[in-house]
């Protein structure tokens, strides 16, 4: 819900934003677009508390209130190694989400491009539609598979900083430990 709201109000900026007229106001971008990024900040800043009060709750066993001041208290003091691991973990998620997409077009999309060409010129269709049913569930099943490790990784990566954030062992970067992450499940 809170997200949805958050959501509504960043593309009713964006709306704003690009319903002004070019001889209006600038004033109005400057603020639609300062608005914008300071709503995405909260959001970011909003999601570190989540997880460490989540974590907190789960590894801890400790009240959601307790949780809670906890999770504001790491996000607040961690913000920057936070912001670290989360682009790190953005940039594998685009790489993997890269490579699935390489993956639905080689598997996918040329094989259906090769059958509706062959359609298209009159011959006949030697491949059965089991087949290349077949190979679509093979491709979801990759797919998901790819995902599923990458929710992983990112679960651990997230519970294993906040170990670390835990034992209050002063982490000079965080992006070593998560590349060692990355490395082991590959």
């Amino acid at each position: 819900l809170a997200s949805g709201l958050v959501i509504s109000i960043i593309f009713t900026l964006l709306r704003a934003i690009f319903s002004v007229d070019p001889n209006g106001s600038v004033a109005l971008t400057a603020i639609c677009v300062v608005g914008i990024l300071l709503l995405m900040t909260l959001l970011v800043f909003v999601y570190f508390v989540v997880f460490y009060t989540v974590a907190g709750i789960i590894l801890k066993r400790i009240s959601w209130k307790e949780a809670l001041g906890e999770g504001v208290a790491l996000a607040r003091s961690n913000w920057l190694l936070s912001l670290e691991v989360s682009s790190i973990l953005f940039v594998v998620t685009i790489i993997i989400g890269l490579v699935g997409f390489f993956l639905i077009f080689l598997f996918l999309g040329l094989p259906l491009y090769f059958i509706l060409y062959v359609a298209a010129n009159g011959f006949q269709l030697a491949v059965p539609a089991a087949s290349v049913d077949l190979l679509q569930l093979f491709l979801y099943a990759l797919v998901m598979a790819m995902w599923g490790v990458l929710s992983a990784l990112q679960m651990v990566a997230w519970t294993s900083l906040y170990l670390q954030i835990q034992k209050k062992i002063p982490l000079q970067s965080h992006t070593l430990h998560v590349g060692n992450l990355v490395r082991c499940l590959i």
